[in-house]
């Protein structure tokens, strides 16, 4: 049979029809006909049945269309700067030398013997005072 020729498809579906009308199965159908099993299949599904066939190749998914794209003003770029820290200068007392620095502050403030340290008093459990603090110490808050 030729999927081509329309008068054969149609005298085919109809004998097809009416020989699964008398419930003969597809094989005997086959044989009587002269067809394949795949054949009469294809007919009794599209004629007798009435089912179309499934789309071939891959399904395109609907998408609906993106709006057009609008062009946004620039933003104005402002950057934020950060508050620099007052740098505190320390005080220049009298550098003590290391006997009697014990409730001084310990920086010290040469690299060479004798050791002399900065000698400002020094803040309660640091052994440095609150400018030396603030230096060594870059997170450093005063307790209140």
């Amino acid at each position: 049979m030729s999927q081509r020729d329309p008068v054969l498809v149609a005298k085919s579906a109809a004998s097809v029809a009416e020989l699964t009308a008398f419930g003969l199965g597809k094989k005997a159908i086959a044989d009587q006909l002269g067809l394949t099993v795949g054949q009469v299949s294809g007919l009794r599904r599209r004629y007798v049945l009435g089912i179309k066939d499934a789309p071939r190749g891959r399904p395109v998914a609907v998408r609906p269309p993106k709006p057009p794209k609008v062009a946004k003003p620039p933003k104005p770029r402002v950057r934020a700067r950060k508050a620099k820290k007052p740098k505190v200068a320390a005080p220049a007392p009298a550098p003590v030398p290391l006997p009697a620095s014990f409730g001084h502050c310990m920086w010290p403030v040469n690299d060479g013997h004798p050791w002399l340290f900065c000698g400002s008093p020094r803040l309660r459990s640091n052994p440095y005072c609150e400018a030396h603090c603030r230096v060594a110490f870059p997170n450093f808050r005063e307790a209140a």
